[in-house]
């Protein structure tokens, strides 16, 4: 969950989300593209939650109700607790899904 930094707009990521960024560039030792994202999620605008109690258990909800998996759980629960006004991915399952908080499915709204 992200939204572009633009003037006084700023992004909750949950720390699943973080882990998730990181995953690419340091499994193809792109020493560029984690400058990149270390950049982005250390840039003031950015929040980065952890996962607490009160997520943990809003996300056995999410997944209990939805069928998500327990990340996707995690990031929902984030953005709802956060007070996110919108939740942006690419999951089609929870962008179908979540009723909590508005989705912007990335691939649509590409496709637009």
């Amino acid at each position: 969950m992200a939204s572009v930094v633009i003037g006084n707009k700023s992004a909750v990521l949950s720390v699943v989300v973080e882990a998730e960024l990181l995953v690419y560039p340091l499994r193809h030792s792109g020493v560029e593209l984690l400058d990149l994202i270390q950049a982005l999620i250390t840039h003031p605008s950015i929040t980065i939650v952890d996962v607490d109690r009160q997520i943990a258990r809003y996300a056995a909800s999410v997944r209990a109700n939805y069928n998500l998996t327990l990340m996707d759980s995690i990031v929902v629960s984030t953005a709802v607790l956060s007070e996110c006004d919108v939740l942006v991915g690419n999951d089609k399952a929870c962008a179908q899904r979540v009723t909590e908080i508005p989705y912007i499915y990335l691939e649509e709204a590409v496709k637009a």
